[in-house]
C-alpha cells in the first residue's frame, strides 16, 4: 500500500519503512516549500541519519506518480485523492492547510468568489464567470 500525506498540504508515502537512513525527497506540489522545508530541516536536525530533500514542484500528479511507481516514498499534494488513486491503494493525509488567496481583476466585473465557485472554475465546471 503507498501512502499519500496531505499537503493541502498532502503527502504521499510508499512502501519503505519509516525508520530508513538516507535521503528523503519529497516530490510533488510546489504549495507550501518553504513550510515544508522548514520541517523537513528540524527532522533532519533530530535525526541527522535522515536528510529530508525537497525539490522544486513537479505538481500533485508528479508527487502521486512518483508514489506510485515507486520512485519516490513521499509525495506533497495540493488536492483530494481521485477515487481511482484511492482505488490504487494510495492513502491521502492531510498534514496541514495552507492559506490562498484569489485576486479578480475589477473588468471581470465580479465582486465576489465562493470557495464552492472556485473549486469548479479549477475543475474546469465553470469556463467564464463574469
Amino acid at each position: 500500500m503507498s501512502f499519500i500525506r496531505g499537503l493541502r498540504g498532502a503527502m504521499v508515502a510508499g512502501g519503505i519503512g519509516a525508520d530508513a537512513a538516507g535521503d528523503l525527497a519529497v516530490v510533488g506540489t510546489g504549495d507550501g516549500l518553504e513550510v515544508l522545508r522548514a520541517v523537513g530541516a528540524a527532522y533532519t536536525a533530530d535525526h541527522s541519519e535522515t536528510i529530508v530533500v525537497v525539490p522544486p514542484s513537479v505538481h500533485s500528479s508528479g508527487g502521486i506518480n512518483a508514489v506510485r511507481s515507486g520512485a519516490a516514498v513521499l509525495g506533497r499534494i495540493a488536492r483530494p485523492l481521485t477515487i481511482e488513486e484511492r482505488a490504487e491503494g494510495i492513502v491521502e493525509i492531510p498534514v496541514f492547510r495552507l492559506p490562498s488567496v484569489f485576486m479578480i481583476n475589477p473588468a471581470a466585473n465580479v465582486r465576489q468568489l465562493t470557495a464552492e465557485q472556485a473549486t469548479r472554475i479549477f475543475r474546469g465546471e465553470i469556463t467564464n464567470w463574469q
